[in-house]
């Protein structure tokens, strides 16, 4: 119904679709909410990285919360970004989010970001197929497709943000159902620690939060989480 009449509501606004972006879904919400606290309790004026950005729905909703933010909101397809930004004009935040042509965070210099938020491709290659009808037929192969394992953009994203976050960044993702201690421990080898999940609303764990270990508690390969609540 929602690809039929061209957009879909989500969080406190409503989103045009276009072909080259994925239908948001509710449960995406989870990842704004905890985006949201993890924005509240940094810098005065954050940047912000979503990356994958599609419609535009993680960046527009936390731009709208978060008025002293600025985001740039990153993606392979030429026709999402359009899409990003005719939704980030409506909702009245154009001025604040940089549509930006790119592979993951491959553009950012080190250490320029303070928080980056991505729901990236999480669906296993083999699983396609088994998708229901309305996804498999009409959201992009692009932004579901995660390769063999599902972790492919996560090992991307992850790698990458140790590399362009602050030392007092954060790294927020969305999952895939089961996908919890897969994302920690490749986030583990980056030097990053879970502090933090927020459930969606059927209680499967959603969206997870990640800040820098301490240097001292950083190994190689070894998984040392930290988590609350």
């Amino acid at each position: 119904m929602h690809r039929i009449v061209g957009r879909r509501a989500f969080f406190d606004h409503e989103f045009h679709l276009s072909r080259e972006t994925l239908e948001p879904r509710p449960d995406t919400e989870a990842l704004v909410h905890l985006a949201s606290r993890a924005l509240s309790q940094g810098p005065a004026e954050p940047l912000i990285a979503d990356v994958g950005t599609g419609t535009g729905i993680l960046a527009v909703s936390l731009l709208a919360l978060h008025p002293e933010a600025l985001c740039v909101a990153t993606d392979l397809s030429e026709g999402a970004l359009a899409t990003a930004g005719r939704n980030a004009h409506e909702a009245g935040v154009a001025e604040r989010f940089l549509p930006l042509r790119a592979d993951f965070l491959a553009p950012f210099a080190d250490g320029s970001l303070d928080v980056v938020v991505s729901n990236p491709p999480y669906i296993p290659t083999g699983d396609l197929a088994r998708l229901s009808r309305e996804v498999r037929e009409h959201d992009p192969v692009l932004a579901l497709d995660g390769g063999a394992d599902g972790l492919v953009a996560y090992r991307a994203i992850v790698g990458e943000a140790e590399r362009v976050l602050r030392p007092a960044g954060e790294l927020l993702l969305e999952i895939g159902i089961g996908q919890e201690g897969d994302v920690a421990r490749i986030a583990a080898t980056h030097g990053f620690r879970l502090v933090a999940r927020e459930r969606d609303l059927s209680g499967i764990v959603r969206a997870l939060r990640f800040a820098r270990a301490a240097p001292e508690s950083h190994k190689d390969g070894e998984n040392r989480m930290e988590t609350i609540g």
